[in-house]
């Protein structure tokens, strides 16, 4: 990786001097080289070395040197001890709806936090379990639901397709 960052930098001042076809050209021989794609490529030696700061004598040059990845997005509200909470909870509604998850646990919290088999549950969870929407559980219970296939279990009438076509 350092040699190739180290190509990239060699030719980074002489990607960003020349003409659309002479790019083209070093973007095709740099990307069989190094393997690389040709956008992110293209990116790298329009970034690298450039200015990007001036201030008087002080000038601050981007470099390419490896970095922590950004990570974009959201932070996620509901960790790993939310979902374990919700799992433990879950089956004493009879694997309810996640609208009746919810409100189950918002009715009833002052026994179920109560008994032994929740002490264990952190206050800060306790609060997060009280704020949670139905929305939320269902989709943090998602990969659960879908292992214990309780999809299969509730099905419609199979008779109601032939109701709509008669006359």
């Amino acid at each position: 990786m350092k040699a190739k960052r180290a190509i990239i930098k060699h030719n980074a001042a002489a990607y960003r001097k020349a003409t659309k076809k002479v790019k083209s050209m070093m973007l095709d021989e740099l990307a069989e080289i190094l393997h690389m794609n040709r956008q992110y490529l293209a990116s790298c030696l329009r970034k690298t070395a450039r200015v990007v700061a001036r201030k008087g004598n002080v000038v601050v040059v981007s470099d390419l040197s490896p970095k922590k990845p950004v990570e974009e997005g959201r932070k996620k509200v509901y960790g790993p001890d939310v979902v374990e909470a919700l799992k433990r909870i879950w089956p004493l509604t009879g694997y309810a709806s996640s609208k009746h998850l919810v409100a189950f646990i918002r009715l009833n919290h002052d026994m179920l936090f109560a008994h032994p088999e929740f002490n264990d549950i952190r206050k800060d969870t306790k609060d997060k379990l009280l704020k949670v929407s139905a929305s939320t559980a269902d989709r943090l219970l998602k990969p659960y639901r879908d292992k214990t296939k309780l999809k299969k279990r509730y099905r419609g009438n199979p008779f109601s397709s032939n109701l709509k076509k008669s006359p």
